[in-house]
């Protein structure tokens, strides 16, 4: 099996083929404890006679564009495939309108990154709704995951087609309308590790953090667009902690990572970062 953090593993799909569009939506997800079906082979050309859990989500582009999907599935025991559906999803007839289907997609070692699956470019009409079906190898095979779905011009928007979203488990938050991608993780006085969980909070600019439990709140953090002052995004966020974490902020569009950490013991300063990200508009 295999043994990753959620950072890692974008880190290595954004590597591999860089995110660069116009439009991005992100869904966040889990198919444990999720109805089951007859999943198909890795192949799309039949049915493998393994059933497993499943979870879907709907979404369309507002315009014809090629997109891009890039799914990362979390924890050591979840060996994920996505498979994509135009017009509908039967769990009874898996086969039916199936347009593609991803295991491990390649990583730069030249390797494949069990737990990340991909498809790149696809046509997609924005007259269709589409559905991403994301469930495990083998009926053990379960867990979160997060799904970002990036469409180039002329699109500006991908929307939800659903109107039930899958759980959010918070551990990859969103901001400025998909533009960044922010996760973080920690470690505390007894070496126990783990990631930082977002409080749904329905902002764009600003997000709220936990580290040990829902209600102890650790990070306030805020992307800004300083663009029209001095051509930068800023990056500010306020810890209430003395453990150490790292927090990584994504430029999705420029493929630009930023860190910031925290060393363990230290109570953590405010951060002020206006000159953060140069990747203005």
């Amino acid at each position: 099996m295999k043994l990753k953090l959620l950072a890692v593993a974008l880190l290595a799909l954004t590597a591999a083929a860089p995110l660069s569009a116009e439009a991005v939506l992100t869904f966040y997800g889990s198919n444990e404890f999720g109805p089951v079906f007859n999943r198909p082979t890795v192949d799309g050309t039949a049915l493998s006679g393994i059933v497993v859990p499943y979870s879907v989500v709907g979404f369309y582009p507002n315009e014809d564009a090629g997109c891009s999907i890039y799914s990362t599935q979390e924890g050591e025991t979840f060996d994920g495939i996505i498979a994509l559906y135009r017009s509908s999803f039967d769990p009874a007839n898996p086969l039916t309108n199936l347009l593609a289907v991803s295991d491990d997609f390649p990583i730069v070692d030249g390797g494949y990154g069990v737990g990340t699956s991909a498809f790149e470019q696809l046509p997609l009409d924005f007259a269709w709704n589409y559905y991403l079906v994301t469930f495990g190898y083998s009926a053990d095979d379960s867990g979160s995951y997060s799904a970002t779905i990036s469409c180039s011009s002329p699109a500006t928007k991908v929307l939800p087609s659903s109107p039930e979203l899958p759980i959010y488990d918070g551990s990859v938050h969103t901001f400025r309308n998909g533009r960044f991608a922010i996760w973080a993780s920690w470690r505390d006085f007894a070496s126990n590790t783990g990631v930082g969980r977002f409080v749904p909070m329905g902002s764009s600019e600003t997000g709220v953090m936990w580290f040990f439990a829902p209600t102890n709140f650790e990070v306030m953090i805020k992307i800004l667009d300083g663009c029209g002052l001095n051509s930068r995004y800023w990056v500010f966020f306020a810890a209430t902690t003395s453990v150490e974490f790292t927090i990584n902020v994504y430029d999705i569009q420029a493929d630009v990572l930023k860190q910031y950490t925290n060393q363990l013991g230290v109570s953590a300063q405010a951060v002020t970062d206006t000159s953060a990200f140069a990747t203005c508009p």
